[in-house]
């Protein structure tokens, strides 16, 4: 297990060494009817980012990298690794998460409890969006012509989280509507097709350093009436298990919604189409660990292959589908002996390029994949 310095390596980064590489050689199949393991070409450090990325969206080529500590959003070329500074959102913003399509590039500023819209063309800022409905606002999705934040409500350390709430945004960038959500800290929205997924996590507590899941976690999946500030809800609790729980950031695909537990070497994944947990809490899709307590997330999906990374460890696993079996992994993602915490990523959607991103050494790597 690596070990944690997160203030030697926020402080200082990893230098502005250039990107080293390493080549894993190509593998058999573990499923039938399966792929073979790809041979992959693992290029560290591809792109530097400002302080704490802590979250990223791909669009049009380009990697838009919240820069938490830095109160910016920049943009990455992931082909060139030329990087842009895109939006600066001023001091005690801390940007938690970004949303982006043609029209506009949304920022929950977590701290300041408003919500930046820039234009995604120019970086010019269009609103910052002020309202007494958010309280840490820090999850954000596009679904038409509405904007959705959720609301955390973080109250302390010692504190229970106050009531989750998700904020809808029209056109013209007013809040028409404020939701409860049914669980506790809504740290994640996304979209599939025409409905919005809403995480739950949970409240997440730390006993002497260790994480641990306080309250079940809730899936939800929002379809959009008519009526914004009333949509078709349906809830999916997943209890906790010893300690698993936390669901994080949620990659749909397959009519799936995948997500990493925050506390655990683990994801969940829940069936859409059968309204049922594949892997909950009781029975989770587990990895081998050196630690007990860890941080995974799923980054994406490609032709049934998941792919997860484990942030204690600096490692992304390849896990097929078909038979749920770990097809390639751990794949170690950096290059210093300290942790650099893989926190999100780019999956390409041909599956030959992905793009871990490194929140403690403020970097970007580049993984390039030889299916077979």
């Amino acid at each position: 297990m690596k070990r944690l310095f997160l203030v030697l390596l926020i402080a200082a980064g990893c230098g502005d060494s250039e990107s080293e590489s390493n080549v894993i050689p190509a593998g058999p199949a573990i499923c039938e009817g399966g792929p073979n393991a790809p041979e992959i070409t693992v290029h560290t450090n591809f792109a530097k980012t400002q302080a704490a990325p802590n979250a990223l969206f791909a669009f049009d080529g380009k990697a838009y990298v919240v820069e938490s500590l830095n109160n910016t959003v920049s943009t990455i070329d992931l082909q060139s690794a030329a990087t842009a500074e895109f939006v600066d959102l001023g001091n005690d913003h801390n940007p938690y998460e970004v949303a982006v399509d043609a029209r506009w590039t949304v920022i929950p500023n977590y701290l300041a409890n408003t919500v930046t819209i820039a234009d995604t063309a120019t970086g010019d800022v269009l609103a910052e969006v002020q309202s007494e409905a958010f309280k840490n606002p820090s999850g954000a999705a596009i679904l038409g012509d509405y904007i959705y934040v959720s609301n955390v409500d973080y109250i302390g350390p010692d504190q229970p989280y106050g009531q989750g709430t998700v904020s809808i945004i029209d056109k013209d960038f007013d809040v028409v509507a404020t939701i409860p959500t049914t669980g506790q800290n809504p740290q994640y929205l996304a979209t599939h097709e025409d409905k919005l997924i809403v995480v739950n996590t949970g409240e997440v507590r730390f006993d002497e350093s260790v994480a641990y899941p306080a309250t079940d976690g809730v899936l939800e999946i929002w379809t959009p009436t008519d009526d914004p500030a009333v949509p078709d809800v349906q809830n999916y609790t997943l209890p906790i298990v010893d300690n698993i729980g936390a669901p994080g950031r949620p990659v749909t695909a397959d009519n799936r919604v995948y997500m990493g537990a925050g506390t655990s070497s683990a994801f969940f994944a829940f069936d859409m189409t059968s309204e049922t947990w594949i892997f909950d809490a009781e029975t989770p899709f587990s990895f081998p660990s050196e630690t007990t307590n860890a941080l995974t997330q799923v980054i994406g999906v490609h032709n049934q292959i998941v792919f997860a990374t484990a942030f204690n460890e600096d490692a992304l696993f390849l896990v097929d589908t078909r038979c749920d079996k770990i097809l390639a992994g751990p794949i170690d993602l950096g290059e210093s002996e300290l942790i650099e915490g893989p926190i999100g990523g780019v999956l390409s959607d041909d599956g030959s390029e992905f793009y871990p991103l490194m929140s403690v050494s403020n970097s970007l790597g580049r993984l390039m994949l030889s299916w077979n």
